[in-house]
């Protein structure tokens, strides 16, 4: 055995054992005859393969400590926070209605026709209900999963164009930033479109590598189509301007159109039309108009006008990018060294990954409707360029920045628990809410510090890769411990807290009311529907195609109330004081600042 090539993890030693105690098998061809089979040597155990495969383990375990950490991490705390609103309630009761109705066609949000969003995570929670239960475990386990597919997809093209310790920086620091951790925890659609748009990218990217023949080419682009095909069922056509606008601004920027060869254009629409079609095409057949108020009202108006009120300046979006790169904000100042990078020939990764970030940064913030998730898709990229730019920082030095970073969004931390403390002084319940989750904000940054102050101290001559992986654990921690305290706020807004207190007056014959509000939450944790009255907002599209879902006036709900003994209705608290002075009768059940929750006491009236 030739000791030069000898496992480095495996003392010499034990290659000496092996090779003075283990016999060689013979070279001889086996005989067909039996009763030479019968007088061969016995299996003999190799020393040699043992002692490898023990030290292959032994340096395999800490990896698979850490991934089982994280994993534990990620998942663990899904279902201990209730549904937060206005997302989560909504998509939630969405797929809840979709499995209590068996029609997997036709979005509902509280029995109201819903057309703003196509189906796939509706499709998907509501699976996960079916598998699961109604629990909010199972309302967050898609956007959870969706989060972490990306990942090896990511390690394998960054390992390919790159090394093994670029590829892990990588997904060490997507998984740990903060707004990747944050979306990836609660329902909402924005993380599936960026989970399929980012391996949509990564797959194009793939194609284009030197060593890819035209077939592996192929293939590779029919992944990148099917996830982008998978992006549009999961938030619309905004899933192909986004990869779309990057890739042309690429060729426009390196005149490479080499690329635009291989993108498999005939394929690629064939794609999209066999996966998408046939629920675009079902849902105009049974809803005439579903296709133009889809692409022109909640696409072409979304994005050219402010109908949606969504509106933001032209800086919108950079806090959020800031912040939400977190902890790795500091170094995002340094990729002007690796952004716009020039290859001597081939694909130009660094530009292309820029360009992608940059299109999906440029179009939100001229779009006239924002919202602080829409810029999920942009941190991929980001975390590759952060990753190839801190394989020549030292472990020390991203140590202090992961300190001086800390220490700055700690300070911004206690000033807007402040100042929040302070506007919602009026209501003690509130402020005590914003409190708790201040305090579960500031351990978990105090575990993040700890853990700076340590690495800064760190003295290897080249540990970056594992700083990384040690400050994203830490990093994901502390986005958990943020994540849970906002359970603090949330329990103090949410009527879910009045439930208990309200069953007693609840079965499923009672008729329950939505006065002047609406919960997104309140429908989902009731298992049923609720009457809206006086309120119409994003409903407004299906209460004109079915008006007789809701009491349009005070009026209206009234003469209804009076007539309905044990009805439970939530209301503004406006809509409370009119009707009380009105005489409605009304038994207070519960209530706070803004709602109040009251039955109908009464007999029937003639």
């Amino acid at each position: 055995m030739n000791h030069d090539a000898q496992d480095p993890g495996v003392p010499p030693s034990a290659f000496d054992a092996g090779l003075a105690t283990a016999p060689r098998p013979s070279s001889a061809p086996a005989q067909a005859s039996g009763h030479v089979a019968a007088h061969a040597p016995a299996p003999v155990f190799d020393p040699d393969r043992h002692h490898i495969r023990a030290a292959r383990w032994q340096r395999a375990w800490p990896a698979i400590a850490l991934i089982a950490s994280a994993l534990a991490l990620w998942w663990l705390p899904l279902g201990l926070r209730w549904l937060h609103g206005p997302d989560e309630g909504r998509y939630a009761e969405i797929a809840r209605e979709l499995l209590a109705s068996g029609d997997w066609i036709t979005p509902r949000l509280n029995g109201v026709l819903y057309f703003e969003k196509p189906p796939l995570v509706y499709w998907a929670a509501a699976l996960a209900f079916k598998l699961a239960g109604l629990n909010a475990f199972a309302a967050r386990a898609w956007p959870a999963l969706s989060a972490l597919l990306p990942l090896p997809v990511l390690w394998w093209v960054v390992r390919r164009s790159f090394d093994a310790r670029t590829a892990t920086t990588s997904v060490a620091i997507l998984a740990s930033s903060l707004w990747w951790i944050g979306n990836g925890h609660f329902l909402n659609l924005d993380m599936s479109l960026s989970a399929f748009m980012t391996i949509g990218m990564l797959m194009t990217w793939a194609a284009n590598l030197p060593d890819t023949t035209e077939r592996q080419a192929i293939l590779r682009m029919r992944i990148a189509w099917i996830a982008v095909a998978l992006a549009v069922l999961s938030k619309g056509v905004v899933a192909l301007v986004l990869p779309g606008g990057g890739l042309a601004l690429y060729v426009l920027a390196t005149g490479d159109r080499q690329v635009l060869r291989r993108l498999s254009w005939f394929e690629g629409g064939l794609i999209l039309i066999a996966l998408c079609g046939p629920w675009f095409l079902l849902m105009e057949t049974r809803n005439p108009g579903f296709l133009n108020f889809f692409f022109i009202h909640e696409h072409l108006q979304r994005f050219t006008s402010t109908i949606h009120r969504r509106s933001g300046p032209l800086y919108y979006f950079l806090p959020i990018v800031i912040v939400g790169a977190f902890p790795w904000t500091s170094h995002l100042a340094s990729l002007r060294h690796v952004a716009w990078r020039r290859r001597p020939e081939g694909f130009q990764v660094e530009r292309f990954l820029t360009l992608q970030a940059l299109a999906i940064f440029g179009f939100f913030s001229i779009s006239g409707s924002k919202l602080p998730s829409y810029v999920l898709p942009m941190f991929p990229p980001l975390a590759v360029l952060l990753a190839i730019h801190l394989q020549s920082v030292p472990a020390a030095r991203i140590g202090r920045h992961l300190l001086a970073s800390t220490g700055i969004l700690a300070v911004l931390v206690a000033i807007a628990g402040i100042v929040m403390t302070r506007a919602e002084s009026t209501n003690p319940v509130a402020a005590g809410g914003i409190g708790g989750f201040a305090i579960t904000v500031a351990l978990g940054l105090a575990l993040l510090g700890a853990c700076g102050a340590w690495l800064s101290r760190w003295r290897a001559e080249s540990p970056s890769a594992h700083a990384v992986i040690v400050a994203a654990l830490a990093a994901l921690a502390c986005g958990q411990a943020a994540i849970g305290g906002y359970q603090f706020i949330e329990a103090n807004r949410s009527p879910v807290r009045w439930l208990p207190q309200a069953a007693a007056f609840l079965d499923p014959a009672t008729p329950i009311y939505s006065v002047d509000t609406y919960d997104q939450t309140l429908p989902f944790y009731l298992r049923r529907t609720v009457t809206l009255v006086d309120y119409v907002d994003e409903f407004d599209a299906g209460l004109r195609r079915e008006p007789w879902r809701q009491l349009p006036t005070l009026a209206a709900f009234a003469d209804r109330w009076r007539r309905e003994p044990g009805a439970v209705a939530i209301l503004s608290r406006e809509s409370y004081e009119a009707l009380r002075e009105s005489g409605s009768p009304m038994e207070v059940i519960a209530g706070d600042g803004r709602r109040v929750l009251v039955r109908q006491p009464g007999s029937v009236l003639p």
